[in-house]
C-alpha cells in the first residue's frame, strides 16, 4: 500500500481529496490534504525504537502543545499515521530570527514550550534526551559487536564536552531571560518540554 492509498483508506474524509507531498520530514512522511471542507496535515511514521521514537509520545505532545496554545489541533489519529489541522505560515529562515521583532515573538513562544505544555501533558511522559540517545547508540553498538567500536572513547568524549557546553549556555540564557524579566533565576535543573526540531525552518511566522 502506497502512503497516498493508506491517507485515502483513513476513512476522515469530506468528500474527494487532493494530496500533495511536504518536504522536510526526517522519520516521517508529511502530506498535505485537501478535502471539500478544510486543509489537514498527515504524517505517516512507525516507531523507531533504536532511536527512541515513539508516536504515541508525539500524538501526547502535540495534544498538550495545542492545549498550551502553541500547535495546531489533532484532528484524527490511527496508528502511524497523525492528522493535524493546517495553518497557514511561512517558515522562518536564520536572517528572520536575526531580527529584534522576529525574536520578541519567539522567546516566549519558546518560553512557553517550556512551561506550559508540561502542565497540559497527559499520560506516561517519556524523556527523548539526546545525550541518552547517543550513550545508547554507543551501547548498542558495543553489545553488537561492531567494528566502529575503537572510535566510542573520543566520541563519547565530545559527548562530554558538549554536555558541558550546553550546561553552561543553558545557564546564561536562563540569567539573561531572567534579567530581562527583571530577575534573576536561581533554581535546580527541571526537565522542560522542547521542540523536537529546533531551528528556524520548523518555525511558522504566521502563528500569533
Amino acid at each position: 500500500m502506497t502512503p497516498e492509498d493508506r491517507i485515502h483508506a483513513l476513512g476522515i474524509w469530506k468528500g474527494p481529496i487532493e494530496i500533495a507531498p511536504i518536504m522536510g520530514g526526517i522519520t516521517n512522511r508529511n502530506y498535505l490534504v485537501r478535502d471539500r471542507v478544510r486543509r489537514h496535515v498527515v504524517r505517516l511514521g512507525e516507531d523507531i525504537p533504536v532511536h527512541h521514537i515513539s508516536r504515541q509520545n508525539e500524538l501526547a505532545a502535540s495534544r498538550a502543545a495545542h492545549a498550551a496554545g502553541l500547535s495546531p489541533a489533532v484532528l484524527h489519529h490511527a496508528p502511524a499515521v497523525l492528522v493535524l489541522e493546517f495553518i497557514e505560515a511561512k517558515a522562518l529562515s536564520p536572517d528572520d530570527m536575526q531580527s529584534a521583532e522576529t525574536l520578541s515573538r519567539v522567546i516566549p513562544l519558546v518560553r512557553a514550550c517550556h512551561h506550559d505544555i508540561a502542565r497540559q501533558f497527559r499520560g506516561p511522559a517519556a524523556i527523548f534526551w539526546v545525550f541518552h540517545v547517543i550513550r545508547d547508540y554507543a551501547a548498542n553498538l558495543e553489545a553488537a559487536g561492531s567494528s566502529n567500536c575503537s572510535l566510542l572513547p573520543d566520541l563519547l568524549l565530545d559527548l562530554k564536552a558538549a554536555f558541558k557546553f550546553f550546561r553552561i549556555q543553558n545557564a546564561q540564557l536562563d540569567e539573561q531571560l531572567g534579567r530581562r524579566a527583571g530577575r534573576v533565576f536561581h533554581r535546580p535543573v527541571i526537565i522542560t518540554a522542547a521542540p523536537g526540531g529546533c531551528k528556524p525552518a520548523t518555525t511558522g511566522s504566521g502563528i500569533a
